[in-house]
């Protein structure tokens, strides 16, 4: 199966924490996401993501 790439525009994180609760995110542990700056620089302070190249 391949691994699916999202090509839209935002900053590049990887979800360490479930953030299906707090968030309404459909991202599970371990992928790696593209989301607005806004949205993953509040999930890389709250500790739920780092950020990835």
């Amino acid at each position: 199966m391949a691994k699916q790439v999202n090509k839209s525009k935002g900053l590049k994180i990887k979800i360490l924490l479930p953030v299906a609760g707090k968030y309404f995110l459909s991202a599970n542990v371990g992928d790696v996401v593209s989301y607005p700056k806004a949205l993953a620089e509040e999930l890389v302070e709250d500790k739920y993501a780092e950020f990835v190249k």
